[in-house]
C-alpha cells in the first residue's frame, strides 16, 4: 500500500484546453461585435439574429467541443522517470509509440517530457513535470470515441501509479 496525502480521492479529472476557452470567448466576442455593427449600419433584423446566435451556438459549441475532446490529467507525487516507467509497464500490451512532442498534439502536451501514441484505444499519454515542480501529471487525450476503452485505460493507468514501482530506488508513487 502506497502512502497518500491527505486530502479528496485520487483521481483523473477532466481539464479544459485553454485553446478551447479563448476560442469560446473568440466566437462570443465576434457575434456581440456583428450585432454592433449591424446596429450601426440600421439593421435592425440582424441585430436580434446576431443576439440570438450569440447566446446559443458559443454555449453549444463549448459544450460540445468538451464533451467531443475530453482532456484527462492525473497528478502524481513523484518524478516523471518513476511515472513514465509505470506508465509504460501499464501499457506495455497496448503497444505505446513513443512519439516527439513536437510532434504530438498542440497545447500541453507540446511540454511533456514522455509522449506516447496508442493506437487501441486511439489516444496520447503524455507525462510532464508539474508547474509546482512538487510532482508529475499524467495527461490522456482520447483520439477514439470508445468510451469504455479509455475508461479502462485510464484505471489501469491508475491501478498501476497506485502499486509500487519497480525501481532501482524502490520508490513507490504517490497519487495526490
Amino acid at each position: 500500500m502506497t502512502a497518500r496525502a491527505s486530502g479528496p480521492a485520487p483521481a483523473w479529472r477532466r481539464w479544459v484546453p485553454g485553446s478551447t476557452v479563448i476560442l469560446f470567448l473568440l466566437l462570443s466576442g465576434a457575434l456581440w461585435m456583428a450585432s454592433i455593427a449591424a446596429d450601426a449600419i440600421g439593421q435592425a433584423v440582424l441585430v436580434v439574429v446576431f443576439l440570438a446566435v450569440a447566446a446559443f451556438v458559443p454555449l453549444a459549441w463549448l459544450g460540445e467541443r468538451i464533451r467531443a475532446r475530453p482532456l484527462w490529467a492525473l497528478r502524481v507525487r513523484d518524478d516523471p522517470e518513476v511515472v513514465t516507467s509505470a506508465v509504460r509497464d501499464a501499457l506495455h500490451d497496448r503497444l505505446p509509440t513513443q512519439v516527439a512532442a513536437k510532434d504530438g498534439p498542440e497545447g500541453l502536451f507540446r511540454r511533456c517530457e514522455t509522449l506516447l501514441r496508442i493506437d487501441d484505444p486511439g489516444c496520447w499519454v503524455g507525462v510532464q513535470r508539474s508547474g509546482d515542480q512538487r510532482g508529475t501529471t499524467v495527461l490522456l487525450l482520447p483520439r477514439s470515441r470508445d468510451r469504455r476503452s479509455i475508461d479502462a485505460l485510464r484505471a489501469r493507468i491508475h491501478a498501476r501509479l497506485e502499486r509500487p514501482c519497480v525501481a532501482p530506488s524502490t520508490r513507490r508513487s504517490r497519487i495526490s
